[in-house]
């Protein structure tokens, strides 16, 4: 049975979904999390959606890298953040 609005699933493209007519292609990790979101009972999917919302707004519109690369200046920033956190609780701020 499908929720209303959801169509049973059909063979397509790899990562790729037609919503509202319009067939979008997704990413693997995007596909993975609508996976999961659809595997969800719909009052925690609606929660998870809320949620993600709200993240959203936080990241006052930048997108997310999904890259698994690292670059020095990532790990200097999360060298930094790390110790700012540690020095924080530990009470050397």
């Amino acid at each position: 049975m499908t929720s209303p609005g959801r169509t049973s699933r059909q063979p397509r493209e790899p990562w790729q979904i037609r919503y509202n007519s319009v067939v979008i292609t997704l990413a693997e990790n995007e596909e993975h999390l609508v996976e999961a979101l659809r595997a969800l009972p719909t009052g925690v999917s609606d929660h998870v959606v809320r949620w993600v919302t709200r993240l959203r707004d936080l990241g006052n519109g930048r997108s997310v890298d999904w890259s698994d690369e690292w670059t020095e200046e990532d790990i200097a920033d999360a060298r930094s953040a790390s110790l700012a956190a540690f020095d924080e609780e530990s009470g050397n701020a």
